[in-house]
């Protein structure tokens, strides 16, 4: 079986991933200012009040920029009549929970002990329509395969996002000043979304009652999901905030974090092929998915678990480094919380939306999220922080594996069909072997940023010589992605070629 993805796709999933790798990384090399710049207790503010803003984005949301992709791939519906009563529900869903985080949002930020959120939740809640806006013109465009404007566009408005954030905190030390901006940032990324979305779907077209129910009907239980599901990544915040106290929120929260870009990876690539997967559902060609959905599970693993593992070994030192020793309790929470990404190579969840099994979704989920809330609140008490990332951690993992269990019965294959098992054994011992050699060898030199940034550097150009040179992945799975390399890509190819 050919171990690669079609040219153009791959291509695609580059250019999208190259995006996605900037944007992460802009945000990744802000933080460590933003932790230095702000007390505790005003980073755990501006915590605080993004955690409440993304549960209102998912709640308002309902699933309708995912959905879109199943219902434009129908040859039975019109493409125009799909998009445009999809985006009038989302606006009008967005308005709704736009309105009642303004309202209650005094009683918000009292729930999370913190009187300063009130005010800050009622700039940051304007930008809720806005930001539906941008998902649903984000996915017609992705399905209309203008993957590149998507990139350069998420790429442009985050360095000016980020840029303007600087100055927020910088030049005026204002907290409410950064949110007036991700205000602004969320109406300028729609306006340009929708702007740069094809005539045709612009046109006026009378809106459809039967066909917004029957969008919705597929959404809720999707968006439903979707709510429970961020709940299931933030519950333990919440907890942690509410039982705590914001200066703990801040400590478990920069530790709470999952390796930028890597665990990020499998969505990205998910969101390429997903208006395949459901083309080939479509049709029945069922082996055609289970190859893509294979060969997407292996890029994942070949890009994700040599960092992973390495990040792992070294945690303590990275989050030190990177968020002063005053975070050096959020090391351990950072270790738990990252093993989940060992199984973050995949959407779950694609084939079960594609066969409308979003109630099964939504029931796992709900099971998973009233799991987690108990163990959070019986860990929490028992070990605090790092209870909390245990939980979490046990909650995901149930939830992923009852997930592909009932996918494998949907499509009647295997686990081993779509996971090329041997392989990712052999890159993580691989990864794991290496690791510990670096490891061992950094604890005794003068150890700072710079060494570790080195030992990385050196590491992953041994690891990735040794995948390629013993055949852990084809070389031709590569060359898409030096193709698109600027000024080294031709001489990183030859070097390839040649290993």
């Amino acid at each position: 079986m050919p171990n690669k993805m079609s040219q153009p796709k791959s291509i695609k999933v580059i250019v999208f991933l190259f995006g996605k790798a900037i944007g992460i990384l802009a945000t990744f090399l802000f933080l460590p200012y933003l932790v230095r710049a702000l007390s505790i207790e005003s980073y755990g503010t501006y915590g605080q009040t993004i955690l409440i803003i993304e549960l209102g984005k998912a709640v308002a949301g309902v699933g309708l920029s995912t959905v879109i992709f199943v219902f434009l791939s129908k040859s039975e519906y019109d493409k125009k009549e799909v998009f445009q009563n999809n985006l009038w529900s989302s606006i009008i869903f967005g308005l709704l929970f736009c309105g009642l985080l303004f309202v209650f949002s005094d009683r918000v930020g009292a729930y999370m002990n913190n009187e300063r959120m009130g005010d800050l939740l009622r700039i940051y809640c304007l930008s809720l329509p806005f930001y539906l806006i941008y998902e649903v013109s984000k996915s017609a465009l992705i399905f209309y395969d203008k993957v590149k404007t998507v990139t350069l566009a998420e790429v442009f408005f985050n360095l000016i996002k980020l840029s303007l954030m600087l100055i927020s905190v910088q030049v005026f030390g204002s907290l409410p000043l950064v949110f007036y901006t991700l205000l602004l940032y969320s109406i300028a990324s729609a306006l340009f979304f929708y702007i740069k979305l094809p005539k045709t779907l612009k046109t006026k077209y009378a809106i459809n009652l039967k066909l917004i129910k029957e969008q919705i009907s597929v959404g809720v239980p999707l968006g439903i999901t979707g709510v429970l599901s961020f709940l299931i990544l933030s519950t333990d915040s919440m907890m942690i905030s509410s039982m705590m106290g914001v200066e703990d929120y801040a400590i478990y929260r920069n530790g709470a974090i999952q390796l930028p870009f890597i665990a990020t990876l499998y969505f990205s690539i998910s969101t390429i092929i997903f208006p395949d997967i459901n083309k080939y559902l479509d049709k029945n060609e069922i082996d055609k998915m289970v190859r893509l959905k294979q060969k997407a599970i292996s890029l994942s693993v070949i890009l994700v678990y040599p960092t992973l593992i390495f990040f792992l070994f070294f945690s303590k030192y990275f989050v030190v480094f990177y968020l002063t020793e005053q975070y050096e309790k959020s090391a351990i929470v950072f270790l738990i919380y990252n093993l989940v990404v060992f199984v973050r190579i995949n959407n779950y969840r694609d084939i079960l939306i594609s066969y409308k099994k979003t109630k099964f979704i939504l029931y796992t989920v709900m099971m998973s999220f009233i799991v987690n809330i108990a163990l959070n609140y019986l860990f929490i008490h028992l070990w605090g922080a790092k209870g909390a990332a245990l939980a979490s951690l046990i909650s995901l993992v149930a939830l992923v594996t009852t997930m592909f269990i009932r996918t494998t019965s949907l499509v009647h294959r295997r686990f081993a069909d779509f996971f090329d098992w041997v392989m990712m054994v052999k890159v993580a011992v691989l990864a794991a072997i290496f690791s510990v050699l670096a490891y061992s060898l950094f604890r005794g030199v003068p150890q700072s940023f710079l060494m570790l940034v080195i030992f990385f550097t050196v590491y992953s150009t041994i690891v990735y010589y040794l995948i390629i040179k013993f055949s852990l992945v084809e070389k031709k799975m590569i060359y898409p992605l030096t193709d698109r390399l600027p000024w080294v890509g031709g001489k990183v190819k030859n070097l390839i070629q040649k290993i």
